[in-house]
């Protein structure tokens, strides 16, 4: 007889980001604004020249880092996962659960003078999930580390994300304890995808949420972001940059 399973597993964000992300502007608004990414023009720029050639390296780094990003296939990613769910999913598939399970993702506090966050991160997690395959060389590897089983491989040699996917689109608001993703599949294709969903909304929810509350906190001035100097690789830098 089949074991149920929990049919709600909660996961959570890290409630505070990084230092360096975080301000003492207003912690409310009503609307979310675009980020603007026109150069800010003041009394720093004294020669007429230099926007122009700003703006052309700014466009020309963007140019290349999308190229770098249109190259990252999602079908590589699928051991972007702690050994941890690949585990836990070997599991239940010996134990024979693999009844639908439903992940909600959320943020149970808010950080000091925040009072909502910017949805963002979708649009990755669900080319991410629409192309979710293991390849011939993820299996040789896992067989490799002599963890898993034959089943276990041949099962993920097959297996692709059949679930369902509710979500806050992106750009819109939300609040603490209120879930921005939730993932209903069978309860291996839940755990497998649940590091990347988390790893995809924390990031780019932080930056956008950082964002709104900076163009907010401007009161119509543009803002430029230089953040490929601190931000942490060319992905995330990529996603600030968008």
């Amino acid at each position: 007889m089949h074991h149920a399973i929990p049919q709600r597993l909660g996961l959570s964000l890290p409630a505070t980001p990084p230092h360096h992300l975080v301000d003492s502007s207003l912690s409310q608004v009503t609307a979310f604004v675009s980020l603007n990414k026109r150069a800010y023009i003041n009394q720093h720029y004294s020669h007429a020249n230099t926007l122009p050639l700003l703006l052309k390296l700014s466009r020309l780094h963007f140019a290349k880092l999308t190229e770098f990003r249109s190259q990252m296939n999602p079908k590589d990613l699928a051991l972007l996962t702690d050994l941890y769910q690949l585990t836990m999913a070997q599991s239940y598939l010996e134990s024979h659960k693999l009844e639908p399970a439903t992940f909600s993702l959320f943020i149970r506090a808010y950080p000091p003078n925040r009072g909502y966050f910017v949805s963002a991160g979708l649009a990755d997690v669900l080319e991410f999930l629409e192309q979710f395959a293991v390849d011939s060389a993820a299996i040789d590897y896992l067989h490799s580390t002599k963890i898993f089983s034959d089943r276990f491989l041949d099962y993920l040699k097959e297996l692709r994300f059949t679930g369902d996917v509710w979500a806050i689109p992106e750009g819109r608001l939300f609040f603490k304890d209120e879930p921005v993703v939730e993932v209903t599949a069978p309860i291996v294709e839940a755990q497998i995808v649940e590091t990347f969903i988390i790893n995809q909304i924390n990031l780019q929810t932080l930056v956008a949420t950082k964002a709104a509350r900076c163009v907010y906190a401007a009161q119509g001035r543009a803002v430029v972001d230089f953040s490929l100097r601190r931000t942490q690789g060319i992905d995330a830098g990529m996603k600030v940059a968008r």
